[in-house]
């Protein structure tokens, strides 16, 4: 089935629905006896002791009927359906029976008193692929009938499928007290609901064929997101539980499904199933736990115990405090139950038939007990990758369609994180991984629990931080593992040159013995957003005296991924300053002024950190002197912008067509009047023609324009001086750029 998350609230459960549907297989082989049937008369087959007993008008059309009756094969080891005759095939010829025919079955009678049922197994409803078994009760039979030798049980018969008559034994209403120490895992509102469960009951169990020699199933244990890889299950849609183990190739031998009638959820016989399967028919067999599929509840979940009070649970949309969640069988049938309206819990169950409930059972070896003491459970944004300012730059999420059944988001949608296509999005070596999830105790005692994290980069293992944690019995404790952040370029040595692959691994142990892995991968790819950084103020030659406020200024840019020009803008917020004389103070943004308080010479840096948390610098050393009797101007800040308004840095290449704005701001320190001059050279220009042919028309407050067209393309030096007319030199700064032509 594929259907929409539901919701339904039961006592201190909180319920989030979850799709699954079905999808398995079955048939039996043989010979036997046929018969044409005419519709209207109706007639008998028989095949050995087997009869069937077609009314008239039942069939839908006159027909060859066909029984086959198949060996009996013997029963599974702690399986509680045992049969108890050989299976018989009803093969309706094409035609479809519009009222029940009744077989006799042959079978053989025990001497104790048992449940008697049996499996119906045929085309699955509803899907149009595959077959699926029923488990149906034999009307008018006591549920513990004692059938003496040579009594024949008639069951009813309503399509073309094998039958084959079974039973189970009765088991005693004490005893199974506790729940199972099964892994738990949760949902966290995916309707995910299937792979959550199943993968709870498969790491129940030693390393099943099909999953136990896999890279993303270590030691044979599988997360749901792996599981939902199998038939790429996207984040919003259901799968059936038998996806989880038939996609992989576990061995048919090694489990089974059954659709229970809902007469039989629950009742006797289903009570003695929950009670045998979770004891192990109290120490005969190995006790195991089984995944529950409701149609009603569009969910899964794993039923962990049972006794004759009723069921312990693993519900993937609990959260764990300190007790096992249990239902009385009252409860179970209600939580079970068809809704008066789907759309409104509120209203109760139907006065209508119960929807089916079905079971999923794995054959295979429990995992010591000191093996299942706890879990890790993970989330689907457990991983968030950020620049150093913490801005969120990637976080992940469930999808089978990617990787391992993690995907890797771009944050804000600018394609400033490059896609990948195995993994969605590949994270620069640049950005810090921050981690979080849960480790659970599965048990009824508080535990230490040694948990192991590290990244591996290309097979290389550069990393591993272990850290202890108390968790309660019962309850889960979110974990951060180193402090909640991993720088990757630290991890790596900064020696990523392309694309990388890279995993979290997470192991989880208790006194030792490994009690769960994790594993998630992603991708690393060198950072494509690099900052270039250009001071504007100071310059090398301009003059700087103690005492006086100074303007440190400049700015940053760095490629834009959708144009491929160095047309962003790094943020001021995201730039700072810093000198290497520690007494100097430094602005924590791109521009601010400061004052030097001893003299010499120092190199100042200023920093940015580009959007993918990439940190470059610029550097210019200057040199602070005394102070003369009067001071000369300081220039500010010197721009050169283009028609668009973009500034245009030291070294740095604009194409236009435009003339360039050319400004500039100044102070004098003692408040002299200032007069100021742009000039434009090219570098191979003698200092006399740049003074005699180099300058530009200049306004009083500083401003002027360059035009290209009238002066020339090519590589430019241009000077501003600020002269209050007390010393022989005015104040300089320059900034040399390269004009291209705009041929657009």
């Amino acid at each position: 089935m594929r259907c929409p998350t539901g919701i339904v609230l039961l006592g201190i459960l909180a319920w989030m629905g979850c799709q699954s549907g079905s999808n398995p297989g079955g048939g039996t082989n043989g010979g036997g006896g046929s018969v044409l049937v005419k519709s209207a008369q109706g007639g008998t087959v028989l095949a050995g002791s087997a009869k069937l007993v077609i009314p008239a008008g039942a069939l839908s059309q006159d027909s060859t009927v066909r029984l086959v009756l198949a060996d009996q094969r013997p029963t599974a080891p702690g399986d509680p359906f045992q049969q108890v005759g050989p299976s018989v095939q009803v093969d309706l010829g094409g035609a479809i029976l519009n009222q029940p025919a009744s077989l006799s079955t042959p079978f053989t009678a025990g001497s104790q008193p048992a449940y008697y049922l049996f499996l119906e197994t045929g085309p699955a409803q509803g899907t149009g692929a595959g077959n699926e078994t029923w488990v149906r009760p034999i009307a008018d039979l006591s549920n513990e009938a004692v059938i003496p030798p040579g009594v024949q049980l008639t069951v009813p018969v309503t399509r073309a499928a094998t039958y084959q008559v079974v039973l189970v034994q009765p088991a005693p209403t004490e005893g199974g007290d506790s729940s199972l120490q099964v892994p738990f895992y949760g949902q966290w509102g995916y309707p995910w609901c299937a792979p959550t469960s199943m993968s709870m009951l498969i790491n129940y169990f030693e390393p099943l064929p099909g999953l136990d020699n896999r890279p993303d199933a270590p030691e044979g244990r599988v997360s749901n997101y792996f599981l939902t890889t199998f038939d790429r299950q996207s984040p919003t849609s259901g799968a059936s539980v038998e996806d989880s183990v038939q996609l992989p190739g576990v061995p048919q031998e090694l489990w089974q499904f059954r659709r229970w009638d809902p007469n039989l959820v629950p009742s006797a016989p289903f009570t003695a199933f929950a009670i045998e399967v979770t004891t192990g028919f109290f120490g005969a067999f190995p006790p195991r736990p089984f995944v529950a599929d409701s149609d009603q509840l569009w969910h899964a979940f794993v039923i962990t115990g049972a006794n004759g009070k009723g069921v312990f649970i693993n519900n993937s949309n609990d959260n764990w405090s300190g007790k096992h969640p249990f239902l009385t069988w009252d409860e179970f049938k209600t939580w079970a139950c068809k809704l008066a309206d789907k759309n409104d819990p509120t209203k109760g169950c139907s006065t209508e038939p119960n929807q089916d409930l079905s079971t999923l059972l794995i054959l295979g070896q429990p995992r010591a007990e000191t093996e299942r003491r706890g879990s890790i459970s993970m989330r689907p944004d457990s991983l968030q990758f950020s620049d150093s300012f913490y801005r969120v730059l990637s976080s992940s999420s469930w999808t089978g369609f990617y990787g391992d059944g993690y995907a890797f988001s771009d944050a804000d949608g600018f394609g400033r994180i490059p896609y990948d296509a195995t993994y969605n999005h590949a994270v620069p070596s640049s950005a810090r991984l921050s981690a979080q999830f849960f480790v659970v105790n599965t048990s009824g005692v508080s535990a230490n629990f040694d948990l192991t994290t590290q990244v591996v980069v290309d097979g290389v293992q550069p990393v591993t931080h272990t850290e202890t944690e108390t968790v309660p019995a019962l309850s889960q404790t979110r974990v951060t593992p180193y402090n909640s952040v991993f720088s990757l370029d630290d991890l790596v040595n900064g020696g990523i040159h392309g694309p990388t692959e890279a995993t979290l691994d997470i192991v989880l142990r208790q006194s030792g013995v490994v009690q769960d892995e994790k594993h998630v991968r992603f991708k690393i790819v060198p950072p494509t957003m690099v900052p270039v950084v250009t001071i504007t103020a100071p310059s090398a030659s301009a003059p700087i005296y103690r005492g006086v406020p100074v303007q440190l200024a400049g700015f940053a840019k760095e490629q834009n991924p959708s144009t491929g020009q160095l047309d962003l803008d790094v943020p001021c917020e995201r730039m700072f300053w810093g000198s290497s004389e520690l007494s100097d103070g430094a602005p924590s943004t791109c521009s601010g002024k400061v004052t030097f308080v001893t003299n010499g010479s120092r190199t100042l840096t200023l920093t940015a950190v580009g959007y993918q948390g990439v940190a470059s610098t610029a550097k210019v050393t200057v040199t602070v002197s005394d102070p003369p009797p009067n001071l000369p101007p300081v220039i500010d800040a010197m721009h050169i912008r283009d028609s668009y308004g973009n500034e245009v840095g030291d070294g740095q290449t604009v194409a236009t067509k435009y003339p360039l704005t050319l400004s500039v701001q100044a102070h004098d320190p003692d408040h002299d009047p200032i007069a100021y001059g742009w000039s434009a050279c090219m570098p191979s220009w003698t200092p006399l023609r740049c003074a005699m042919n180099g300058g530009l028309p200049t306004a009083a407050d500083g401003s002027s324009s360059f035009d290209p067209l009238q002066h020339g393309y090519g590589t430019w030096t241009f000077y501003v001086t600020a002269d209050d007319g007390h010393h022989d030199l005015a104040t300089i700064q320059s900034r040399t750029i390269t004009i291209d032509q705009d041929i657009r």
